[in-house]
């Protein structure tokens, strides 16, 4: 028998509503997202699923469990057969295209995981999360780095104030007020006003987000 107090925690077990928003606004970005960043979002909803599944477990709810999954696969169905968004404004530049699909990618797993992010890496094999065990007090300011070595490029999405690791060296990330991005570790420093980088055969760049 279905519980008479359904309504009383209708977020209890649930397709959480941002994942849902996050690939809606995917679908109807002018942005094209790689479908490795489309999976990589999906795969961290179903994360967030399964932990507040394990967390509510107590709840009977799990007469839920089949008219949620059918609302998802008829969402999922739509966004990917759906019509696209018709052409409007004239198609940005490729630099511009790359920095608002960062914003994209970094705005929607904030969406799914708020003031917990460390880091967003993406390289030529999908997109690593890196997150803290507990939301941060302080956002930071977002930006992007661009990482390459002779084994490829990677890009790091990150906040300011955040610990990342570049060529092996843990390092702090700090953004200034006039744009200037510094890198400080124990054996690695750099900073986006030096005309060269500290390790040879490295090139790095920054951007805000």
């Amino acid at each position: 028998m279905k519980p008479e107090n359904n309504r009383e925690h209708p977020g209890a077990d649930s397709v959480p509503p941002e994942l849902i928003r996050a690939l809606v606004r995917l679908r109807e970005a002018d942005v094209s997202v790689s479908s490795a960043t489309e999976d990589a979002i999906f795969q961290a909803g179903k994360e967030r699923m399964a932990a507040i599944r394990e967390k509510r477990a107590s709840r009977s709810l799990s007469w839920l469990f089949p008219s949620l999954a059918a609302a998802a696969c008829i969402t999922l169905a739509w966004l990917a057969l759906g019509p696209a968004k018709p052409p409007g404004n004239p198609p940005s530049s490729p630099l511009a295209r790359e920095e608002d699909a960062a914003a994209i990618i970094l705005r929607e797993f904030s969406a799914l995981y708020p003031n917990q992010i460390n880091a967003i890496v993406q390289d030529g094999q999908g997109i690593e999360l890196s997150l803290a065990d507990q939301p941060y007090a302080e956002p930071g300011k977002p930006l992007a780095l661009t990482v390459c070595d002779p084994g490829g490029c990677r890009e790091i999405i990150t906040f300011s104030g955040r610990e990342i690791e570049i060529a092996g060296h843990a390092v702090t990330v700090h953004a200034e007020n006039g744009g200037r991005v510094i890198l400080d570790g124990e054996r690695f420093r750099w900073s986006s006003d030096l005309k060269e980088n500290p390790a040879p055969g490295i090139r790095i760049e920054s951007r805000k987000l």
